[in-house]
């Protein structure tokens, strides 16, 4: 049994090599995508807007540079987790992009005994190391088979090492399909739904992904309206989007976007018209930091 990958990988223009189209049927609710990414950097910097799950990030190249916005950047370590997050994340880029990377559910993981911070959280070192040791030293350039193989590893690795799902992680999986299938939700018909006070969870949430749930659900509403938006930036018109996104109104709307991104809607379409990744998500900047 295995479940289809709701994606790849990351397309970027400038080059890719993907690992297979599925995943073991152990990986459901924990793990929802792998790839292996080889890339010459097409911008020096990049912002990455807040996403509503976490990538766990084996790096096979120099470490990426996090600009924190106070003093000098900070180095990733080889092994690490981006959080979710409710601001952007700006980093410079190494010369050459080469990483295997999973996918994790929201509440993966706590349940390798991490909640990551809001921004990138090395892995604690045993686990970093086992990671590591999974996929062994790795040629320069991988076939897709060898790709498969080295993500194949991780992947077991880290199944390997998953903590029983609790009664805080099982209830956010709960919660969190409600919000998925309707982020505008009234979160004290989703706390009821779960059999939670409103109180309890909010506590479980944060306990387990770090964020609370009204804080999760803007986050989907966000994501899935910038999804809509043109990879190329060619958008006449915000009005028509947001009017469909589950914004209150327009202004609701820009509150949390400046807050999330860090970008004025309109300075957000320029930065991705001059990006070359062709994703949303990703935003490629021709300055270092």
């Amino acid at each position: 049994m295995s479940q289809r990958r709701p994606e790849l990988a990351r397309h970027y223009a400038t080059g890719v090599q993907h690992v297979a189209a599925e995943l073991p049927a152990a990986a459901t609710g924990t793990v929802t995508a792998a790839w292996y990414l080889d890339m010459i950097s097409a911008h020096p910097s990049e912002r990455v807007l807040p996403l509503p799950w976490t990538e766990l990030i084996v790096n096979l190249s120099d470490p990426y540079l996090v600009h924190t916005g106070a003093g000098e950047p900070v180095p990733t370590p080889p092994v690490f987790l981006t959080g979710i997050r409710h601001r952007v994340i700006s980093f410079g880029n190494p010369q050459r992009i080469r990483h295997l990377a999973l996918r994790l559910e929201p509440w993966t993981p706590v349940r390798l005994g991490v909640v990551p911070a809001d921004g990138i959280t090395a892995v604690p070192g045993p686990l970093a190391t086992a990671l590591q040791a999974a996929v062994g030293p790795l040629s320069e350039a991988l076939d897709d088979g060898a790709a498969q193989a080295a993500a194949d590893r991780l992947l077991a690795a880290l199944l390997d090492r998953l903590q029983p799902a609790g009664r805080a992680v099982q209830t956010v999986m709960l919660a969190t399909e409600l919000l998925r299938d309707d982020p505008t939700r009234p979160l004290a018909e989703v706390a009821a739904a779960v059999g939670l006070s409103h109180k309890t969870l909010i506590a479980h949430f944060r306990a387990v992904v770090g964020h609370p749930p009204g804080r999760f659900a803007r986050l989907l509403l966000l994501h899935d309206l910038v999804a809509r938006v043109p990879a190329d930036g060619r958008l006449a018109n915000w009005a028509a989007l947001v009017a469909d996104s589950g914004f209150a109104d327009q202004s609701h709307f820009i509150r949390v976007f400046r807050e999330a991104t860090g970008l004025s809607p309109r300075g957000y379409l320029r930065l991705l018209a001059g990006s070359h990744y062709g994703d949303q998500r990703f935003l490629g900047e021709d300055t270092a930091g």
